[in-house]
């Protein structure tokens, strides 16, 4: 079953949604001191702050926290990509790629969520989502296979960029996101440029 088959809804309450950020904080404190699997719910909620009941009410099991932090994570990658169109698709791609490179500085958990996580968790799909809703312009005049295949592979060398950077842990690797964006501008090239 996958994790976001087993969602639960989001808090609505002022007091819920704090509950719900302190299981999130917890979780990016333990993760950066322990392997995601050995990552308790007594654990979470120690750290957290809250009862244990507290996780399962938010979160149908761990792996759905965890999820739930890469999604947030992903959030100002997504943001970046639905807000970046501009006349410049190459100032876009760049943007796109600075705002990956920021998540991966800002939390060095990051990696380890998506080496841990099948597939990144829910919103890398809605990062895809909007690239393809990008690609269908009809200005593009681009096929429906074309814009899918487009939109899988600058996903997949997005997210090889995302794991060698942090295989290598090497500080200021930069230059990864640099060539990767250079990389993906030369591959849309062949289909936005006429």
């Amino acid at each position: 079953m996958s994790v976001s088959s087993l969602s639960r809804s989001k808090p609505q309450q002022a007091r819920a949604a704090k509950t719900r950020q302190a299981l999130l904080q917890a979780a990016e404190h333990l993760l950066a001191e322990h392997p995601p699997e050995a990552i308790k719910a007594r654990q979470l909620a120690a750290k957290a702050e809250v009862p244990v009941g507290s996780l399962y009410r938010y979160f149908a099991n761990i792996d759905e926290l965890f999820s739930a932090l890469l999604d947030d994570f992903n959030q100002s990658t997504l943001d970046a990509l639905v807000t970046a169109p501009s006349k410049d698709w190459r100032a876009d791609v760049r943007t796109v790629m600075q705002a990956i490179e920021a998540i991966h500085q800002r939390h060095p958990i990051y990696g380890v969520l998506m080496t841990y996580l099948p597939k990144g968790g829910q919103s890398e799909g809605a990062i895809a989502i909007a690239l393809r809703s990008r690609l269908s312009d009809p200005a593009l005049d681009l096929s429906a296979l074309d814009v899918d295949g487009i939109a899988t592979t600058v996903t997949a060398l997005i997210e090889g960029v995302e794991r060698e950077y942090h295989r290598l842990e090497e500080p200021g690797c930069s230059r990864l996101f640099a060539e990767a964006s250079r990389a993906i501008e030369a591959y849309l090239a062949t289909y936005l440029e006429h």
